[in-house]
């Protein structure tokens, strides 16, 4: 018998014949998770029913707290967030016993995929519907370590979201967060003292940990080498912005920019299906392809701009639909909705951040404005645009 086997056999006895305090006597440990100093993380089986469960252990005095987080989880969130089952203490140690979530993290199953775009903006909707579950709470709660360890890939494929032992619920009246808490690679800088935590910074989190899965890096400067598309770079530079101010307001929000980005291969085919059609009909005399044909935008922030605009993140836009057109709004490289606060004095100001030094945007040729006659409010800056006729005639309040 070789050495793995003679230490798996020793270690198995020994955890055998292990003794669990009184409460946890019900429980036969199975195999050890993590190991620290003063606390551990055991996976365990109820001995009536042989069901697995989470049994952690603290002498630090600090899983009560976590219990009662677990507890406020709505139930049908027990298969994609740990739910709390008991709580006790003896012998100045703290026990905490939380449902188990069988798959593999994050961090062990996402190697390098055929399609690391697609893949990434999938798991980042699936993650941003959980955390506006979580910061929908009353009072909303703050996970605090979102990161690849801490995000479990089911069976099924779903993600699930473990380890609420530095998360906390968010008070309006506090500054700052009372002791810097998080893994470096992907804590918000607010989370080393600079203000409180709040629900951006989990987005922050999950911004740098979607980053490390097109790059396999954690590093901001990596990402400008990637290989994937300039809609994907410019929504993870804003997810993981330094200032709260400049990330996405909320995962809803957050989940939303990704969808617009989500685009699957029969929605990619109905361009194609629309060209054929409109070729038939100029073959038949129908002379409707101005009206109906695809708009070629020329820029992709005035594409994205409009897309926005009509809630049309998939398929082709048709001339016919710039007559819905309203407002735009794009500042450098940034798309503007509703929400973003914007201002122009003699600086523009984008969420109460100068734009001066901002890199400037790809819009160059506004023609395509013409034929949006319900056009009333436009904000183009730091653009390079020369030609301003397409506005004559326009129905502008805002300019």
């Amino acid at each position: 018998m070789d050495r793995m086997s003679d230490f798996l056999r020793e270690f198995q006895a020994s955890l055998d014949t292990a003794a669990l305090p009184g409460a946890a006597r019900g429980y036969r440990l199975e195999s050890c998770l993590a190991n620290r100093d003063r606390d551990g993380v055991w996976l365990v089986r109820r001995k009536r029913d042989g069901e697995r469960f989470v049994l952690r252990v603290s002498r630090e005095g600090e899983l009560r707290e976590e219990f009662e987080m677990l507890s406020r989880l709505p139930p049908d969130l027990a298969g994609r967030m740990p739910a709390a089952v008991d709580f006790f203490e003896e012998d100045g140690a703290q026990y905490l016993v939380r449902s188990y979530l069988p798959g593999q993290s994050l961090a062990e199953a996402w190697e390098a995929r055929e399609q690391p775009e697609s893949g990434c903006i999938r798991l980042g909707r699936q993650l941003c519907a959980l955390l506006d579950r979580l910061h929908r709470l009353s009072p909303p709660v703050i996970h605090r370590d979102v990161k690849p360890e801490n995000i479990i890939l089911s069976p099924q494929g779903e993600p699930c979201l473990i380890d609420f032992g530095i998360a906390r619920s968010y008070d309006p009246e506090r500054d700052a967060d009372t002791a810097c808490m998080g893994t470096r690679s992907t804590a918000a800088p607010e989370q080393y003292g600079f203000s409180q935590s709040d629900q951006r910074t989990d987005l922050y989190a999950l911004g740098v940990t979607l980053r490390w899965m097109v790059t396999g890096s954690y590093r901001a400067a990596d990402l400008e080498e990637a290989d994937c598309s300039e809609g994907l770079k410019r929504f993870l530079r804003k997810a993981a912005a330094f200032d709260p101010a400049d990330r996405y307001p909320t995962a809803a929000a957050m989940g939303a920019a990704l969808a617009r980005l989500e685009r699957p291969l029969g929605k990619r085919l109905r361009p194609l299906l629309l060209a054929c059609l409109l070729a038939a009909a100029l073959a038949a005399g129908w002379g409707i392809a101005d009206r109906y044909g695809p708009v070629d935008f020329g820029s992709s922030l005035l594409e994205e701009a409009v897309r926005m605009e009509l809630d049309m993140p998939e398929g082709p836009v048709a001339r016919r639909d710039l007559e819905r057109v309203r407002r735009l709004a794009v500042v450098g490289r940034e798309v503007l909705d509703e929400e973003r606060q914007f201002r122009c004095n003699l600086c523009i100001y984008l969420d109460g951040v100068s734009q001066y030094d901002a890199p400037r945007g790809d819009i160059s040729d506004i023609s395509i404005l013409a034929d949006m006659p319900n056009l009333t409010t436009l904000y183009l800056c730091r653009q390079e645009i020369s030609d301003f006729s397409a506005l004559e005639g326009l129905p502008l309040r805002e300019l």
